[in-house]
């Protein structure tokens, strides 16, 4: 549930943000999906997901946002 809260603060880490901060290396900051750049919002509608996420689901740490969470664990986002 970890990765919920973090992303339901707004601190969990994804590429645009690991670039602003100077923590990623390269210039790439697309999401492994390689539709856009990897943002907080993002990753909540990322097309490997079967179904959208939101705050409120993440928060309430619902069965969508158990497969939301997987799928960034399964991509170490």
């Amino acid at each position: 549930m970890a990765d919920a809260t973090f992303y339901y603060t707004g601190t969990r880490r994804c590429k645009v943000s690991l670039k602003k901060w100077g923590f990623l290396k390269d210039d790439d900051v697309n999401c492994v999906c390689g539709t856009e750049p990897q943002t907080m919002e993002h990753l909540l509608r990322c097309p490997l997901l079967e179904q959208t996420c939101n705050p409120e689901g993440l928060a309430e740490y619902n069965d969508v946002a158990k497969e939301c969470v997987q799928l960034w664990q399964k991509h170490s986002i």
